[in-house]
């Protein structure tokens, strides 16, 4: 492997490996350790392939849906490796999405099935609150988004908290036909919402992951 971040991963991995009176040249890593610096750095050089390929607003030319879902794998090389391409792309990826006309109050204004409604704010503000930790920018987008448990649940008669629908958007919520009903795929949706409460323990949001776990 040439030298590069990826290549100072296995270092590490030898160092942690070898106790205080062993020295990393005596050490040998393991063949677990070795493929997967190799295949991660690998799987970065098509990542930068793409990053000299990004456009000046930010985004990749798939369209927002599948843009979001073309990098959502990308933050294992900011952890890994501490690559800063990666970081610095993904911030004006972020702003390119949150920015759209689409979006309204942190989600998309029409209402739509959850896998794509939700692709655009769960696989973007989310996975910048781990790689750009305590960025307020991120933070404050989930916030918004987190906004729209209000609208989309409520408490049934029986006292149990449930999404009204399964459609969702940031605008109505449809509660007709087969929409009106809870399903397991619209977890999804609530990745910001995760995020934020591992982020700052908002006790509103654990309030509800309570009463809608219990349901």
């Amino acid at each position: 492997m040439s030298r590069s971040p990826y290549r100072s991963i296995l270092v590490l991995l030898v160092v942690g490996m070898t106790t205080v009176n062993e020295t990393v040249q005596a050490a040998e890593p393991p063949e677990w350790a070795v493929a997967e610096c190799e295949g991660l750095s690998a799987f970065a050089e098509v990542v930068h392939h793409w990053l000299d390929r990004q456009k000046p607003d930010g985004s990749f030319g798939f369209g927002l849906d599948d843009d979001c879902e073309f990098y959502k794998t990308w933050p294992i090389f900011v952890l890994a490796a501490d690559d800063q391409r990666v970081l610095d792309s993904l911030r004006k990826a972020m702003d390119w999405v949150w920015y759209d006309d689409r979006l309204q109050d942190g989600f998309v204004a029409a209402p739509r099935d959850v896998p794509h409604a939700s692709e655009v704010t769960s696989y973007t503000a989310p996975l910048m609150s781990i790689i750009d930790y305590g960025n307020p920018i991120f933070i404050e987008r989930l916030m918004t988004t987190s906004k729209n448990i209000e609208k989309w649940t409520s408490i049934n008669q029986a006292g149990h908290r449930h999404f009204r629908c399964n459609w969702l958007s940031s605008q109505e919520c449809p509660e007709y036909a087969y929409f009106a009903s809870d399903v397991a795929i619209i977890s999804r949706a609530t990745i910001p919402m995760m995020h934020l409460l591992w982020y700052n323990r908002d006790s509103d949001l654990a309030r509800f992951y309570t009463e809608w776990g219990r349901a």
